[in-house]
């Protein structure tokens, strides 16, 4: 049997407190932080912001800012639940259809699939509606909060930022 350490005895309160104190930071992250979510959810947002008609999702960092949205503890805490939870219904969907892997369908494929479903769907349409939402922010919020690079929003549409911004 291995000896208990006041150091292993310490850790171990800290992190089940921090577990108890903030369950949702735990269930979110351990949950939606895989790298095959941030894929499921750029090639779902890029279906809904094609890369012909203005900035990349990656060139706004899309992902970034609903990773913020959906972290900031002054955002509507409804909005960020339904998100969260759109994200699980839309796995099911695919598992449903018998897509396995979303993001490796060509851009054509992710289009039919989302406009065959979109109708029969009401969560669908309130979920995809959102995620336009957030890909809006990210196009065109000021580079200081993270997203939009190198202004590549402003730039796309030829926006003229104050002094100071």
């Amino acid at each position: 049997m291995k000896k208990l350490t006041r150091r292993k005895f310490g850790l171990s309160v800290v992190s089940t407190g921090f577990f108890i104190a903030f369950p949702q930071f735990f269930h979110w992250a351990c949950k939606h932080s895989s790298e095959t979510d941030k894929a499921l959810l750029e090639s779902i947002a890029e279906v809904l912001f094609p890369p012909e008609f203005g900035p990349s999702i990656k060139e706004i960092r899309f992902y970034k800012h609903l990773q913020f949205t959906l972290n900031d503890k002054n955002y509507d805490p409804d909005i960020q639940q339904a998100i969260r939870n759109g994200l699980s219904d839309f796995k099911n969907l695919l598992q449903q259809s018998g897509i396995s892997s979303f993001s490796g369908l060509s851009l054509a494929e992710r289009e039919k699939f989302i406009e065959g479903k979109i109708n029969d769907n009401e969560w669908l349409q309130s979920w995809l509606s959102r995620l336009q939402t957030v890909i809006a922010e990210a196009c065109f919020l000021d580079p200081y909060y993270g997203v939009n690079q190198q202004r590549t929003g402003w730039k796309w549409t030829h926006h003229q930022y104050g002094v100071p911004r």
